[in-house]
């Protein structure tokens, strides 16, 4: 769920095709840096809400290095700036937990003493149009509703609209009976 740009060969989408930038090319000189101005045309059908894109200079001198297996490897210096743009209308933040799945291994002749283990699988997607940064807590609950597991709340990174997170959660000591 980090911030990730396309590859250098696909072209852009969205906001990062309303970017327009004084000058495709510069030529500095070490130690010396260069403002660059950029246009954003928001088209007339864009729709509400937040979008992302980047700014990527790249240094167009390649170097060349042999890795320990000796096989070349070309490195090619990039860097890149963080673009955000909130267009005008109804916003609309939502998260979805979708994909849960308990994974449980339970001790055969020891199923109520707590010495079970199990793994839980989940992803949070951002289905809506705005930027969050989300806390996820994981509890579950056994007989009764009564609490058998409780995370407490942990803060996430960021996530864009149509982005995801899959997280994994192990679990220790449940009792077999509430699993």
């Amino acid at each position: 769920s980090s911030f990730a740009l396309l590859p250098q060969a696909d072209d852009p989408v969205g906001l990062g095709t309303w970017i327009e930038l004084a000058v495709d090319n510069i030529t500095l000189q070490p130690r010396t840096q260069a403002e660059i101005p950029f246009l954003v045309r928001v088209p007339r059908d864009a729709s509400p809400g937040d979008h992302a894109a980047g700014i990527v200079a790249q240094n167009v001198a390649t170097e060349s290095e042999i890795d320990a297996q000796g096989v070349g490897i070309e490195i090619r210096r990039r860097v890149a700036a963080r673009v955000y743009l909130r267009v005008d209308g109804p916003l609309a933040p939502e998260l979805v937990v979708s994909r849960v799945i308990v994974d449980t291994d339970i001790e055969p002749f020891a199923p109520f003493v707590g010495e079970n283990r199990g793994v839980v699988t989940f992803e949070i997607r951002n289905v809506g149009n705005t930027r969050i940064t989300p806390s996820a807590r994981l509890r579950l609950e056994g007989l009764f509703g009564r609490s058998v597991y409780d995370s407490g709340f942990e803060e996430l990174k960021e996530l864009l609209p149509g982005s995801s997170v899959i997280l994994q959660r192990p679990l220790r000591g449940l009792p077999a009976a509430e699993l």
